[in-house]
Protein backbone atom coordinates (compact mmCIF):
# COMPACT_ATOMS: atom_id res chain seq x y z
CA UNK A 1 0.00 0.00 0.00
CA UNK A 2 1.21 3.47 -0.89
CA UNK A 3 1.14 6.88 0.09
CA UNK A 4 -0.84 8.51 -2.30
CA UNK A 5 -4.24 8.62 -3.55
CA UNK A 6 -3.59 7.51 -6.59
CA UNK A 7 -2.10 4.41 -4.98
CA UNK A 8 -5.22 4.51 -2.63
CA UNK A 9 -7.56 5.03 -5.56
CA UNK A 10 -5.50 1.35 -7.19
CA UNK A 11 -5.58 -0.17 -4.05
CA UNK A 12 -9.53 0.39 -3.67
CA UNK A 13 -9.70 -0.98 -8.12
CA UNK A 14 -8.29 -3.92 -7.50
CA UNK A 15 -10.39 -4.65 -4.79
CA UNK A 16 -13.05 -3.48 -6.68
CA UNK A 17 -12.65 -5.37 -9.31
CA UNK A 18 -14.16 -8.43 -7.21
CA UNK A 19 -16.48 -6.60 -5.63
CA UNK A 20 -19.47 -8.97 -6.72
CA UNK A 21 -17.70 -11.81 -4.91
CA UNK A 22 -18.79 -12.78 -2.13
CA UNK A 23 -15.27 -13.87 -0.51
CA UNK A 24 -11.95 -12.76 -2.30
CA UNK A 25 -7.98 -13.75 -1.26
CA UNK A 26 -5.48 -11.08 -1.41
CA UNK A 27 -1.54 -10.76 -0.43
CA UNK A 28 0.38 -7.79 0.52
CA UNK A 29 3.71 -9.09 0.44
CA UNK A 30 3.69 -12.88 1.80
CA UNK A 31 0.81 -12.14 3.97
CA UNK A 32 -2.88 -13.21 2.92
CA UNK A 33 -5.58 -11.54 3.91
CA UNK A 34 -9.50 -12.59 2.91
CA UNK A 35 -12.14 -9.61 2.07
CA UNK A 36 -15.85 -10.67 2.80
CA UNK A 37 -18.57 -8.84 0.69
CA UNK A 38 -21.25 -10.83 1.10
CA UNK A 39 -24.01 -10.42 4.22
CA UNK A 40 -24.30 -14.26 5.45
CA UNK A 41 -20.10 -13.75 6.01
CA UNK A 42 -20.32 -10.33 7.28
CA UNK A 43 -22.54 -10.85 9.81
CA UNK A 44 -19.87 -14.05 11.06
CA UNK A 45 -17.01 -12.51 11.05
CA UNK A 46 -19.00 -9.19 12.64
CA UNK A 47 -20.81 -10.42 15.10
CA UNK A 48 -17.59 -12.39 16.37
CA UNK A 49 -19.43 -16.11 15.95
CA UNK A 50 -18.85 -16.65 20.07
CA UNK A 51 -14.86 -15.39 19.80
CA UNK A 52 -14.46 -17.20 16.20
CA UNK A 53 -13.45 -13.91 14.59
CA UNK A 54 -12.03 -10.93 17.08
CA UNK A 55 -10.28 -7.46 17.09
CA UNK A 56 -6.85 -8.17 16.19
CA UNK A 57 -3.51 -6.81 18.02
CA UNK A 58 -1.89 -6.36 14.47
CA UNK A 59 1.41 -3.67 14.26
CA UNK A 60 0.49 0.19 15.53
CA UNK A 61 -2.30 -1.40 17.72
CA UNK A 62 0.03 -3.55 19.85
CA UNK A 63 0.83 -0.59 22.64
CA UNK A 64 -0.32 -1.93 26.15
CA UNK A 65 -3.21 1.02 26.73
CA UNK A 66 -4.53 -0.21 23.41
CA UNK A 67 -3.98 -3.67 23.72
CA UNK A 68 -6.06 -3.77 27.05
CA UNK A 69 -8.95 -1.56 25.78
CA UNK A 70 -9.45 -4.36 22.54
CA UNK A 71 -9.65 -7.03 25.39
CA UNK A 72 -12.00 -4.99 27.59
CA UNK A 73 -13.95 -4.63 24.29
CA UNK A 74 -13.62 -7.34 22.82
CA UNK A 75 -15.94 -8.73 25.49
CA UNK A 76 -18.67 -6.07 25.31
CA UNK A 77 -21.93 -7.15 23.38
CA UNK A 78 -24.06 -4.61 21.33
CA UNK A 79 -27.78 -4.44 20.38
CA UNK A 80 -28.97 -2.26 17.56
CA UNK A 81 -31.64 0.69 17.95
CA UNK A 82 -34.60 0.46 15.95
CA UNK A 83 -33.49 2.79 13.76
CA UNK A 84 -30.50 0.06 13.19
CA UNK A 85 -27.36 2.26 15.08
CA UNK A 86 -25.64 0.68 17.62
CA UNK A 87 -26.43 0.68 21.43
CA UNK A 88 -23.08 -0.44 22.78
CA UNK A 89 -22.36 -2.02 25.61
CA UNK A 90 -24.46 -1.68 28.49
CA UNK A 91 -27.21 -2.42 25.93
CA UNK A 92 -30.64 -0.22 27.05
CA UNK A 93 -28.95 1.23 29.74
CA UNK A 94 -26.18 2.82 28.05
CA UNK A 95 -28.39 3.76 24.71
CA UNK A 96 -30.23 5.97 27.51
CA UNK A 97 -27.88 7.54 29.14
CA UNK A 98 -26.66 8.29 25.83
CA UNK A 99 -29.61 9.73 24.49
CA UNK A 100 -29.47 12.28 27.55
CA UNK A 101 -26.68 13.51 27.25
CA UNK A 102 -27.76 13.92 23.08
CA UNK A 103 -30.87 15.78 24.56
CA UNK A 104 -28.54 17.56 27.07
CA UNK A 105 -25.88 18.52 24.16
CA UNK A 106 -28.32 19.94 21.57
CA UNK A 107 -27.63 23.69 22.16
CA UNK A 108 -23.84 23.35 21.86
CA UNK A 109 -24.32 21.15 18.51
CA UNK A 110 -25.96 23.57 16.86
CA UNK A 111 -24.08 26.61 18.18
CA UNK A 112 -20.86 25.21 16.83
CA UNK A 113 -22.02 23.93 13.66
CA UNK A 114 -23.81 26.92 12.99
CA UNK A 115 -20.51 28.67 13.84
CA UNK A 116 -18.33 26.74 11.52
CA UNK A 117 -21.36 27.03 8.67
CA UNK A 118 -20.66 31.00 9.39
CA UNK A 119 -16.71 30.68 8.99
CA UNK A 120 -16.84 29.63 5.28
CA UNK A 121 -15.66 32.49 2.87
CA UNK A 122 -18.05 33.71 0.46
CA UNK A 123 -17.25 32.95 -3.11
CA UNK A 124 -16.91 36.56 -5.07
CA UNK A 125 -19.67 37.18 -7.83
CA UNK A 126 -18.17 37.10 -11.42
CA UNK A 127 -17.96 40.87 -11.65
CA UNK A 128 -14.18 41.78 -11.33
CA UNK A 129 -11.33 42.13 -9.55
CA UNK A 130 -13.12 44.73 -6.83
CA UNK A 131 -15.47 42.09 -6.28
CA UNK A 132 -12.70 39.25 -5.62
CA UNK A 133 -10.57 42.10 -3.41
CA UNK A 134 -14.24 42.18 -1.24
CA UNK A 135 -14.18 39.02 -0.88
CA UNK A 136 -13.74 36.66 2.30
CA UNK A 137 -10.49 35.61 3.22
CA UNK A 138 -9.68 32.31 1.21
CA UNK A 139 -7.93 29.16 1.50
CA UNK A 140 -3.98 29.43 2.10
CA UNK A 141 -2.20 27.06 -0.65
CA UNK A 142 -2.94 23.46 0.52
CA UNK A 143 -5.51 23.79 2.79
CA UNK A 144 -8.90 22.35 2.81
CA UNK A 145 -12.22 22.56 3.99
CA UNK A 146 -11.65 19.13 6.16
CA UNK A 147 -8.65 20.91 8.79
CA UNK A 148 -11.54 23.32 10.01
CA UNK A 149 -14.65 21.09 10.07
CA UNK A 150 -12.38 18.00 11.77
CA UNK A 151 -10.94 21.29 14.48
CA UNK A 152 -14.66 21.95 15.30
CA UNK A 153 -16.17 18.70 15.76
CA UNK A 154 -12.96 17.92 18.24
CA UNK A 155 -13.48 20.76 20.19
CA UNK A 156 -17.15 19.93 20.30
CA UNK A 157 -17.27 16.72 21.34
CA UNK A 158 -13.95 17.17 23.90
CA UNK A 159 -16.70 19.58 25.78
CA UNK A 160 -19.30 16.86 25.03
CA UNK A 161 -18.06 13.97 25.75
CA UNK A 162 -15.47 14.65 29.06
CA UNK A 163 -16.32 18.21 30.06
CA UNK A 164 -13.03 20.13 28.36
CA UNK A 165 -15.09 23.01 26.90
CA UNK A 166 -14.87 26.85 26.36
CA UNK A 167 -14.08 27.48 30.00
CA UNK A 168 -10.61 25.92 29.64
CA UNK A 169 -8.27 28.58 27.78
CA UNK A 170 -6.17 26.29 25.78
CA UNK A 171 -9.07 24.35 25.02
CA UNK A 172 -9.45 25.49 21.19
CA UNK A 173 -5.68 25.18 20.60
CA UNK A 174 -5.49 21.83 22.32
CA UNK A 175 -8.55 20.99 19.60
CA UNK A 176 -6.47 22.04 16.91
CA UNK A 177 -3.58 20.28 17.63
CA UNK A 178 -5.72 17.36 18.79
CA UNK A 179 -7.31 17.31 15.49
CA UNK A 180 -4.05 17.39 13.15
CA UNK A 181 -2.18 14.05 15.36
CA UNK A 182 -6.08 12.70 14.87
CA UNK A 183 -5.88 12.94 10.70
CA UNK A 184 -2.47 12.10 10.51
CA UNK A 185 -2.17 8.98 12.87
CA UNK A 186 -5.79 7.87 11.53
CA UNK A 187 -4.59 7.87 8.01
CA UNK A 188 -1.16 6.30 8.73
CA UNK A 189 -3.21 3.71 10.80
CA UNK A 190 -5.11 2.90 8.18
CA UNK A 191 -1.63 1.63 5.60
CA UNK A 192 -0.65 -0.03 8.46
CA UNK A 193 -4.02 -2.19 8.67
CA UNK A 194 -3.21 -3.14 4.94
CA UNK A 195 0.33 -3.25 5.36
CA UNK A 196 1.72 -4.34 8.78
CA UNK A 197 5.67 -4.41 7.21
CA UNK A 198 4.81 -0.23 6.30
CA UNK A 199 6.93 0.31 9.62
CA UNK A 200 9.93 -0.79 7.88
CA UNK A 201 9.33 0.64 4.13
CA UNK A 202 7.86 4.21 5.38
CA UNK A 203 10.24 5.22 8.05
CA UNK A 204 9.74 8.99 7.86
CA UNK A 205 6.28 8.49 8.12
CA UNK A 206 6.89 6.19 11.14
CA UNK A 207 8.48 8.82 12.88
CA UNK A 208 5.26 11.01 12.51
CA UNK A 209 3.08 8.33 13.59
CA UNK A 210 5.03 7.50 16.60
CA UNK A 211 5.02 11.01 17.76
CA UNK A 212 1.12 11.50 17.14
CA UNK A 213 0.22 8.91 18.59
CA UNK A 214 2.86 10.09 21.55
CA UNK A 215 0.87 13.65 21.76
CA UNK A 216 -3.04 11.44 21.70
CA UNK A 217 -1.74 9.62 24.60
CA UNK A 218 -0.73 12.51 26.53
CA UNK A 219 -3.85 14.14 25.67
CA UNK A 220 -5.36 11.11 26.54
CA UNK A 221 -4.37 10.89 30.25
CA UNK A 222 -5.75 14.18 30.75
CA UNK A 223 -8.86 13.59 29.66
CA UNK A 224 -9.10 10.04 31.43
CA UNK A 225 -8.82 12.84 34.05
CA UNK A 226 -11.75 14.72 33.22
CA UNK A 227 -13.56 11.51 32.90
CA UNK A 228 -13.36 10.96 36.74
CA UNK A 229 -14.80 14.28 37.73
CA UNK A 230 -17.71 12.93 35.30
CA UNK A 231 -20.81 12.11 37.20
CA UNK A 232 -21.77 8.18 37.39
CA UNK A 233 -24.47 8.69 35.44
CA UNK A 234 -22.93 10.70 32.34
CA UNK A 235 -22.97 7.72 29.51
CA UNK A 236 -18.98 8.51 29.64
CA UNK A 237 -18.29 7.23 32.50
CA UNK A 238 -20.20 4.69 32.44
CA UNK A 239 -19.14 3.59 28.86
CA UNK A 240 -15.54 3.90 30.14
CA UNK A 241 -16.26 2.09 33.37
CA UNK A 242 -13.57 0.71 35.98
CA UNK A 243 -11.57 -1.22 33.66
CA UNK A 244 -7.69 -1.24 34.40
CA UNK A 245 -6.02 2.50 34.05
CA UNK A 246 -4.00 1.18 31.27
CA UNK A 247 -7.59 0.33 29.49
CA UNK A 248 -9.16 3.64 30.12
CA UNK A 249 -6.60 5.17 28.59
CA UNK A 250 -6.78 3.26 25.46
CA UNK A 251 -10.68 3.40 25.61
CA UNK A 252 -11.09 6.94 26.08
CA UNK A 253 -8.38 7.93 23.16
CA UNK A 254 -10.25 5.39 20.98
CA UNK A 255 -13.42 7.50 21.68
CA UNK A 256 -11.66 10.37 20.65
CA UNK A 257 -10.42 9.55 17.41
CA UNK A 258 -13.50 7.93 16.28
CA UNK A 259 -15.64 10.50 17.44
CA UNK A 260 -13.88 13.05 15.83
CA UNK A 261 -13.33 11.19 12.69
CA UNK A 262 -17.08 10.24 11.64
CA UNK A 263 -18.85 13.61 11.33
CA UNK A 264 -16.35 15.73 9.99
CA UNK A 265 -15.90 13.33 6.81
CA UNK A 266 -19.21 12.92 6.48
CA UNK A 267 -19.72 16.70 6.88
CA UNK A 268 -17.75 17.75 3.54
CA UNK A 269 -19.05 14.51 1.51
CA UNK A 270 -22.60 16.03 2.43
CA UNK A 271 -22.00 19.77 1.58
CA UNK A 272 -20.31 18.07 -1.73
CA UNK A 273 -24.03 16.02 -2.73
CA UNK A 274 -26.33 18.58 -1.49
CA UNK A 275 -24.01 21.09 -4.36
CA UNK A 276 -24.67 18.22 -6.90
CA UNK A 277 -27.69 17.35 -6.20
CA UNK A 278 -30.06 20.41 -6.00
CA UNK A 279 -33.39 18.99 -5.89
CA UNK A 280 -32.07 16.64 -2.71
CA UNK A 281 -31.30 19.99 -1.23
CA UNK A 282 -34.33 21.96 -2.23
CA UNK A 283 -36.14 18.80 -0.25
CA UNK A 284 -34.43 19.03 2.86
CA UNK A 285 -34.92 22.60 3.19
CA UNK A 286 -38.67 22.02 2.82
CA UNK A 287 -38.96 19.63 5.56
CA UNK A 288 -36.54 22.07 7.53
CA UNK A 289 -39.19 24.26 7.32
CA UNK A 290 -41.91 22.15 7.65
CA UNK A 291 -40.80 21.02 11.34
CA UNK A 292 -38.36 23.91 12.55
CA UNK A 293 -39.89 27.04 10.74
CA UNK A 294 -38.97 29.21 7.96
CA UNK A 295 -37.25 32.21 8.13
CA UNK A 296 -37.49 34.19 11.37
CA UNK A 297 -39.73 32.21 12.80
CA UNK A 298 -37.31 29.22 12.70
CA UNK A 299 -36.15 27.97 15.82
CA UNK A 300 -33.31 25.51 16.97
CA UNK A 301 -33.84 21.90 16.82
CA UNK A 302 -34.56 19.55 19.48
CA UNK A 303 -33.76 16.23 19.96
CA UNK A 304 -37.52 15.45 19.75
CA UNK A 305 -37.13 16.82 16.24
CA UNK A 306 -34.52 14.64 15.49
CA UNK A 307 -37.54 11.84 14.77
CA UNK A 308 -39.67 14.05 12.62
CA UNK A 309 -36.78 14.47 9.80
CA UNK A 310 -37.14 11.13 7.71
CA UNK A 311 -35.76 13.11 5.10
CA UNK A 312 -33.24 14.79 7.09
CA UNK A 313 -32.09 11.08 8.70
CA UNK A 314 -31.98 9.36 4.45
CA UNK A 315 -29.86 11.94 3.51
CA UNK A 316 -27.39 11.82 6.11
CA UNK A 317 -27.74 7.58 5.52
CA UNK A 318 -27.20 7.81 2.46
CA UNK A 319 -24.10 9.97 2.22
CA UNK A 320 -22.69 7.26 4.40
CA UNK A 321 -23.76 4.93 2.69
CA UNK A 322 -21.83 6.59 -0.65
CA UNK A 323 -18.78 7.75 1.53
CA UNK A 324 -18.44 5.42 4.85
CA UNK A 325 -15.62 7.28 7.07
CA UNK A 326 -14.06 3.97 8.08
CA UNK A 327 -12.35 2.40 4.99
CA UNK A 328 -11.57 -1.00 7.12
CA UNK A 329 -13.10 -3.19 9.77
CA UNK A 330 -10.57 -6.01 10.51
CA UNK A 331 -10.79 -8.96 12.29
CA UNK A 332 -8.66 -12.03 12.63
CA UNK A 333 -9.94 -15.72 12.87
CA UNK A 334 -8.92 -17.64 16.60
CA UNK A 335 -9.62 -20.96 15.03
CA UNK A 336 -10.46 -22.50 11.32
CA UNK A 337 -13.83 -21.24 9.27
CA UNK A 338 -15.22 -21.26 6.83
CA UNK A 339 -16.69 -18.29 5.28
CA UNK A 340 -18.56 -18.38 1.54
CA UNK A 341 -17.23 -21.95 0.96
CA UNK A 342 -13.63 -20.83 1.36
CA UNK A 343 -11.39 -22.20 4.35
CA UNK A 344 -9.94 -19.54 6.79
CA UNK A 345 -7.38 -21.04 8.72
CA UNK A 346 -6.73 -19.88 12.34
CA UNK A 347 -4.65 -16.09 12.26
CA UNK A 348 -6.08 -15.24 8.70
CA UNK A 349 -7.08 -11.37 8.87
CA UNK A 350 -10.54 -10.97 7.35
CA UNK A 351 -11.26 -7.38 6.02
CA UNK A 352 -14.84 -5.78 5.51
CA UNK A 353 -14.97 -2.76 3.12
CA UNK A 354 -18.18 -0.52 3.74
CA UNK A 355 -17.33 0.99 1.00
CA UNK A 356 -17.09 -1.58 -1.50
CA UNK A 357 -20.11 -3.85 0.52
CA UNK A 358 -21.99 -0.29 0.10
CA UNK A 359 -21.46 -0.09 -3.28
CA UNK A 360 -21.95 -4.01 -4.10
CA UNK A 361 -25.27 -4.16 -7.07
CA UNK A 362 -26.08 -7.21 -5.19
CA UNK A 363 -27.29 -5.03 -2.12
CA UNK A 364 -28.28 -2.00 -3.30
CA UNK A 365 -30.02 -1.05 -6.50
CA UNK A 366 -28.31 1.94 -8.82
CA UNK A 367 -25.40 1.55 -5.80
CA UNK A 368 -23.50 4.33 -7.02
CA UNK A 369 -26.33 6.88 -7.18
CA UNK A 370 -26.97 9.43 -4.58
CA UNK A 371 -30.63 8.47 -3.98
CA UNK A 372 -32.04 9.13 -0.25
CA UNK A 373 -35.81 7.63 -0.93
CA UNK A 374 -33.90 4.56 -0.60
CA UNK A 375 -34.41 4.59 3.23
CA UNK A 376 -37.92 5.79 2.95
CA UNK A 377 -41.13 3.49 3.06
CA UNK A 378 -42.15 0.69 5.53
CA UNK A 379 -39.06 -1.63 6.76
CA UNK A 380 -35.86 0.90 4.65
CA UNK A 381 -35.03 2.71 7.91
CA UNK A 382 -32.57 0.26 8.73
CA UNK A 383 -30.37 -0.88 5.70
CA UNK A 384 -31.93 0.96 2.76
CA UNK A 385 -33.83 -1.69 0.80
CA UNK A 386 -30.90 -3.98 1.35
CA UNK A 387 -31.78 -7.71 1.54
CA UNK A 388 -30.32 -7.60 5.26
CA UNK A 389 -29.37 -4.73 7.84
CA UNK A 390 -25.65 -6.40 7.35
CA UNK A 391 -25.15 -4.84 4.25
CA UNK A 392 -24.50 -1.41 5.84
CA UNK A 393 -21.86 -1.11 7.78
CA UNK A 394 -20.83 2.47 8.41
CA UNK A 395 -20.03 2.00 12.28
CA UNK A 396 -19.74 -1.69 12.11
CA UNK A 397 -22.25 -4.08 13.14
CA UNK A 398 -21.88 -6.77 16.25
CA UNK A 399 -20.01 -6.31 19.42
CA UNK A 400 -17.48 -3.96 18.14
CA UNK A 401 -19.75 -1.31 16.37
CA UNK A 402 -19.13 2.03 17.44
CA UNK A 403 -21.15 2.74 20.45
CA UNK A 404 -21.51 6.59 19.75
CA UNK A 405 -23.22 6.37 16.99
CA UNK A 406 -26.21 8.02 17.81
CA UNK A 407 -24.61 11.20 18.81
CA UNK A 408 -22.91 10.98 15.42
CA UNK A 409 -26.35 10.76 13.52
CA UNK A 410 -27.44 13.54 15.80
CA UNK A 411 -24.46 15.69 14.80
CA UNK A 412 -24.72 15.01 11.56
CA UNK A 413 -28.63 15.53 10.98
CA UNK A 414 -28.20 18.82 12.87
CA UNK A 415 -25.45 19.98 10.23
CA UNK A 416 -27.54 18.64 7.30
CA UNK A 417 -30.17 21.12 8.66
CA UNK A 418 -27.66 23.72 8.58
CA UNK A 419 -26.60 22.86 5.73
CA UNK A 420 -29.69 24.18 3.94
CA UNK A 421 -30.97 27.13 6.56
CA UNK A 422 -27.93 29.07 6.83
CA UNK A 423 -27.27 29.57 3.12
CA UNK A 424 -26.31 27.66 0.11
CA UNK A 425 -22.78 26.26 -0.08
CA UNK A 426 -20.65 24.69 -2.68
CA UNK A 427 -17.57 22.73 -3.31
CA UNK A 428 -14.99 23.03 -5.51
CA UNK A 429 -12.02 20.62 -5.65
CA UNK A 430 -8.56 20.52 -6.29
CA UNK A 431 -7.42 19.52 -10.06
CA UNK A 432 -11.50 20.95 -10.65
CA UNK A 433 -13.33 17.66 -9.99
CA UNK A 434 -14.36 15.22 -6.83
CA UNK A 435 -12.41 12.28 -6.59
CA UNK A 436 -14.32 9.61 -8.93
CA UNK A 437 -15.31 6.53 -7.99
CA UNK A 438 -12.30 5.47 -5.64
CA UNK A 439 -11.73 8.14 -3.29
CA UNK A 440 -8.28 8.12 -1.31
CA UNK A 441 -7.66 5.52 1.07
CA UNK A 442 -9.66 6.36 4.32
CA UNK A 443 -12.64 7.72 2.10
CA UNK A 444 -11.11 11.37 2.73
CA UNK A 445 -12.64 14.82 0.76
CA UNK A 446 -8.66 16.12 0.07
CA UNK A 447 -9.08 19.08 -1.59
CA UNK A 448 -12.52 20.18 -1.14
CA UNK A 449 -12.94 23.51 -0.80
CA UNK A 450 -16.29 25.30 1.09
CA UNK A 451 -17.69 28.49 -0.02
CA UNK A 452 -20.78 30.30 0.78
CA UNK A 453 -22.60 31.21 -2.09
CA UNK A 454 -22.87 34.89 -2.78
CA UNK A 455 -26.32 36.44 -2.60
CA UNK A 456 -27.16 33.04 0.12
CA UNK A 457 -30.10 31.09 -0.45
CA UNK A 458 -31.01 27.38 -0.56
Amino acid sequence: MGNTPALAGAYYRTLYAHIEEPVSVFYVHSTPFVVVNEVSAVKTVLSGSGGAFIKPRYFGYRSTAVRAAVDADNALSSAMADDGTPVGGGGDTSRRSLLRLIDGAMPDITAALAELFASWPTRPPPSGADAVAAAAPAYRDGEDAQAAVLSTIVALNMRLLFGVGPGTPTANAVASTAARRISFAGAEFARRMVDPKRVWVAPLAGARYVAAVVGLVRLGRSLVAAVERLPADHWVAAWVGTVRPVAKLGKVIGLLMASSQTVPLTIVWLLHLLDTHPAVRARLAAEADAVLGAGAARRSPTAADLDRLPYTEAVVKETLRLYPPFPLIQRVATDEAVLGGVAIPAGTPVFVLPYLLHRNAAHFSAPHTYDPDRWLGAGRRVAGGAPSEWAYAPFGRGPRACAGAALALAELKIAAVTAVTAGRFEVEWAGGRPPGVFPPLGVVPAGARVFRAAGGGV
